[in-house]
């Protein structure tokens, strides 16, 4: 990353770095424990299939998570024009980069923020219906 009159310019097109992934990996397997949490007690109590809508939740968290780690793109960030490249997580910039000089970069990673976000929610639907019609 350069920085050009106080304002980040990623090198590639992404916008976290290796601290701010092993944050969305983190919250991948969060999303993960709940997603198996909810699961086995929707299943252990005989809940009503329609209850098991509400595995969407935390399945998309947890593919959102697990895509923008693997993406190397936040999407609240892109969509805010910013990037959070520290090779360590901060916590005070878990939602709070340094601005994007290029406009260009920002729009083509609003584009793909915009994707990501679609392809996570279609990932986690697709779970959920799978989850939905298991029988039991």
């Amino acid at each position: 990353m350069r920085e050009k009159g106080g304002m980040a310019q990623p090198d590639d097109e992404l916008n976290i770095g290796p601290g701010q992934r092993k944050l969305r990996y983190g919250f991948a397997v969060a999303g993960l424990a709940a997603s198996l949490a909810l699961g086995i007690y929707l299943f252990a109590t005989h809940a009503e299939r329609p209850w098991r809508w509400l595995m969407f939740i935390p399945l998309s968290t947890m593919v959102t998570a697990y895509l923008e780690g693997k993406e190397k793109t936040c999407i609240v960030l892109a969509a805010t024009g910013q990037c959070s490249l520290d090779e360590r997580f901060q916590g005070e910039r878990a939602m709070q980069g340094t601005k994007i000089a290029d406009a260009g970069l920002v729009s083509r990673l609003r584009r793909r923020a915009v994707v990501l976000t679609l392809k996570a929610q279609a990932i986690a639907a697709a779970l959920t219906a799978g989850v939905y019609f298991l029988p039991g």
